[in-house]
């Protein structure tokens, strides 16, 4: 289950039931729109994928599938990180838009919209 707390209202809104999938990434697009990996209802029949979800209602706006992994947001995209490495997302039509191979950030600064990865005492960064 995937629940917003509206810290106005004192109340929690379930956004998707998930049985048995826990530990899934999400995160906000913009203001209004939440972004919540796997898709399907429950963990064994789920597959890769991002749903995207309008608040304040939470009805289900988009999803397509692909994406598995750490996931953030800057500049409007998704950034999600795999096996081959950084893969950039457009939420929009859901192509993968690009990947920045072998970097795996483990953090990223919202801010700058820069991400970041220490591997082997040495810090990478890309923007």
């Amino acid at each position: 289950m995937v629940t917003v707390s509206d810290l106005d209202a004192d109340e929690r809104i379930t956004v998707t039931q998930r049985a048995y999938a826990w530990d899934q990434p999400v995160a906000w697009l913009d203001d209004d729109t939440l972004a919540v990996q796997r898709l399907g209802p429950d963990d064994e029949l789920m597959i890769d994928g991002v749903a995207l979800f309008r608040a304040p209602g939470y009805e289900r706006i988009g999803m397509f599938a692909g994406p598995s992994g750490r996931m953030w947001t800057s500049m409007g995209r998704l950034h999600v990180v795999t096996e081959a490495g950084l893969e950039v997302w457009d939420p929009a039509d859901g192509a993968r838009k690009g990947v920045v191979e072998g970097f795996r950030p483990t953090a990223h600064n919202p801010v700058t919209g820069t991400f970041a990865e220490l591997t082997g005492g040495q810090l990478r960064t890309w923007r």
